[in-house]
This record gives structure tokens, C-alpha cells and sequence, in this order.
């Protein structure tokens, strides 16, 4: 079986943002995460499902602290970008700005796994679902708490690589900055408007940290 499918775990050590917490509680946040992540690294492998880390907030393996260096498997390849201009004003920027230089590794593939590792896993059914039947994935969120969904949650989704390439080579993140346009509504106004397929997730069973509210969530 060819590997199709990579997931991509995405990172940022050291950010620049100031709402952003930092130092040694977000590493120790990302080393369990990770550490329950690769839980289950078992089952990606038997999945033919290839694993890397992207953090843009340094540019060389030395500089990883050894909490999260010590962890990480030896066929999990770690991506370094020093530069997060974008991502210091704007997360999802941030991120679509990683994709885009990482572009002739993910293009390789036909399915991508966007997940954050400061989110804790309370088990592995997301996962377990989406290998079952790879798809454009995704919770969906409302700003008002109806039924009338208009954002996606994008700490952890599956999406198809040839849209997601196609999204990201044709987004404006100047536009997206200056106007303060969140990923979350830019990519689901993306499917809505092209009237692509995707499928809906209710649980991702998921805990989040919420750092300015210093409270966990159930995602």
C-alpha cells in the first residue's frame, strides 16, 4: 500500500505573538501532547501514514528543547523555518505560510492531517475515522452557538492536498492580516463558495487550553 496520506503536526516553540503563552509551560504542554500522540504512532505506521513536526519558530535541530528532542521517533522528520512574520500577527497566516514552504513535501501526497499538539487527545477516534475512509474532514463551528455553522475548528482536520494547495497558493495573507481574517472562516468561505464536499465531525475529543481564559476545553 502506497503511502497517500502525512500528517502534518504543527508547531511553534517560540512565538512571537504576546498573547501567545511561552517559555518552558508551552514546551512541557507540547511534550505530553506529543507524548500522547505517539501513542498511537503504532497504527499511522500500520497505515502506511508518514509523520513529520513543522515549527517556525526555529531554525535548527539544536535548538529543540531536549524535552520535546528526547520524544520524537526516529522516522519522524522535523521541518525548521525561523521565519513567522505572518504568523506573529495572525496564526492561521502563520500556518498557510508553513504550508506554502513545505509545499514540495506535502504535494507528494493525496491526504493531509493538520493537527496542533498543544491539544491534548482524550482517545483516537478522530484518527481511526478518517483512515477508515480518508475525506475532507472538519468540526464545524457557529460565532453564536446555533446550528447556523459558518467557521471550521482547524486544530485538527483532514483535507484533501490538491484543494488544500489550491487554497493556499490563491489566499491573500496580507488581505487576511490587515483585515483580521481568521483561517477558521477563510477556508470554510473556501469550500462554501467552490461547493466542495466535506464531511462533518461532532467530537473530536479533544482538551484544549485556553490561555487567555486559563481553562481547559472539550473540543
Amino acid at each position: 500500500m502506497e503511502n497517500n496520506i502525512i500528517c502534518c503536526l504543527h508547531m511553534c516553540l517560540y512565538p512571537k505573538n504576546k498573547f501567545s503563552n511561552n517559555g518552558q509551560e508551552r514546551i512541557i504542554q507540547y511534550r505530553d501532547c506529543l507524548l500522547k500522540f505517539f501513542e498511537y504512532k503504532n497504527i499511522f505506521e500500520g497505515n502506511k501514514v508518514d509523520i513529520i513536526i513543522c515549527d517556525n519558530s526555529i531554525n535548527k535541530n539544536e535548538e529543540l528543547p531536549f524535552e520535546i528532542k528526547n520524544i520524537i521517533p526516529s522516522n519522524v522528520k522535523v521541518y525548521y523555518d525561523l521565519y513567522n512574520d505572518y504568523g506573529a500577527i495572525n496564526k492561521g497566516c502563520g500556518l498557510i505560510d508553513k504550508w506554502l514552504k513545505n509545499i514540495s513535501i506535502i504535494e507528494k501526497y493525496k491526504w493531509l492531517i493538520h493537527f496542533e499538539p498543544r491539544l491534548m487527545l482524550i482517545n483516537f477516534d478522530f484518527f481511526n475515522n478518517f483512515l477508515k475512509e480518508p475525506r475532507n474532514l472538519f468540526k464545524l463551528l457557529s460565532s453564536d452557538n446555533t446550528n447556523y455553522y459558518n467557521h471550521f475548528y482547524t486544530g485538527l482536520f483532514g483535507i484533501e492536498i490538491s484543494l488544500l494547495i489550491n487554497y493556499i497558493k490563491n489566499v491573500n495573507l496580507n488581505n487576511m492580516c490587515n483585515n483580521k481574517i481568521s483561517i477558521e472562516y477563510d477556508l470554510f468561505n473556501y469550500f462554501k463558495i467552490n461547493k466542495i464536499l466535506f464531511y462533518k465531525i461532532d467530537k473530536l475529543n479533544l482538551i484544549q487550553h485556553d490561555y487567555m481564559a486559563n481553562c481547559n476545553l472539550l473540543v
